[in-house]
This record gives C-alpha cells, structure tokens and sequence, in this order.
C-alpha cells in the first residue's frame, strides 16, 4: 500500500530526525528534485505527494545515531 503524507507531517517527522526547517522550505525542495521522497504536481496550485516510506528511508540514510546536540 502506498502511504503519502501532508508536507506538515514530513516536516514534523524532519524535525523529530534533528533536521530544522518548514513547510516553505520543503515544498522548494520538492519542487526544484532536491528531496527524492515527493512530487510536486503543478495545477492551479501545486500539489505535494510525500513518500511515508521513501521519507523515512531518507532520514535513515542520513541519521548518524547521536542524539542532537543542544547549545
């Protein structure tokens, strides 16, 4: 089954990973092929699939295992 998620959702589950940034910023990313777990799809409106799987297969790959570091 494919699981697709609300960009706000992504960029919830970015921020939990340690990765700080917005649904503005997401959605440019999408848009211009920088993130590989989404597509965007221009209507009248662009309209953003997100990856549940794809999405957490990223943040995997990219996770080094230590807790954020706070300053």
């Amino acid at each position: 089954m494919i699981k697709l998620i609300t960009s706000k959702e992504a960029v919830a589950r970015l921020e939990k990973a340690g990765m700080h940034t917005n649904v503005n910023r997401l959605q440019a990313g999408i848009r211009n092929g920088l993130y590989p777990f989404g597509i965007a799809i221009k209507l009248k409106e662009y309209v953003y699939e997100i990856y549940d799987k794809k999405l957490e297969e990223w943040i995997a790959e990219r996770d080094d295992g230590k807790p954020e570091e706070r300053t």
